[in-house]
């Protein structure tokens, strides 16, 4: 062989080991401190939506209108992001498909792979607590009412569920919540 073929072998070979090279990359540098959600979860994918569902560009990138439920939006989104990871679309990606901050309780709880309660769980939290005053005060925000049992019902739960929900993260609420707003919640122990 003569040298330019030599050199020209040499180059082709060194160019595919680079192009593998940047194929190989992962999309997030390990400086970057994110994390891709995980495609197999849910619940960050609910934390994804309830993070970023108010962002005008949010919501053109990933078809949205604003009246999907949660559940539907976050299907969605994974599906989305998961084109953007295989299509490499690091920018998007890095913008859009990361385990969010969480910012209230709601988010927290779904980052945690936590189900929030239906109308059955509410009634049943209720029925089992209602004469409890441990359970009255967290409802009540530590207003006292000897008839809460006779005159509530559970919309008191859900209620304030709902408020606690939009709280910024801390840690007297979170473990109220986990105890009252559950799927499958057992209420106080």
């Amino acid at each position: 062989m003569n040298k330019t073929v030599k050199l020209l072998a040499t180059t082709g070979v060194i160019g595919s080991c680079g192009g593998a090279y940047f194929v190989v990359q992962p999309l997030l540098s390990t400086n970057e401190r994110m994390t891709i959600a995980d495609f197999n979860k849910n619940g960050v994918w609910k934390a994804i939506f309830l993070t970023h569902k108010e962002d005008v560009n949010f919501k053109s990138v990933f078809s949205l209108t604003g009246s999907e439920d949660i559940n539907t939006a976050s299907v969605s989104i994974r599906d989305k992001c998961k084109q953007l990871v295989k299509d490499n679309y690091k920018e998007l990606v890095k913008k859009w498909c990361v385990v969010p901050v969480p910012k209230t309780i709601e988010t927290r709880l779904y980052l945690d792979e936590y189900e929030l309660s239906s109308e059955e769980d509410y009634k049943s939290i209720w029925d089992s607590h209602k004469n409890n005053p441990l359970f009255e005060s967290v409802i009540t925000n530590g207003e006292f009412n000897s008839n809460i049992a006779a005159n509530g019902d559970f919309s008191k739960v859900k209620s304030w569920c709902e408020e606690t929900f939009k709280k910024p993260v801390n840690d007297a609420d979170l473990k109220n919540s986990k105890a009252l707003c559950l799927k499958g919640s057992v209420g106080f122990k």
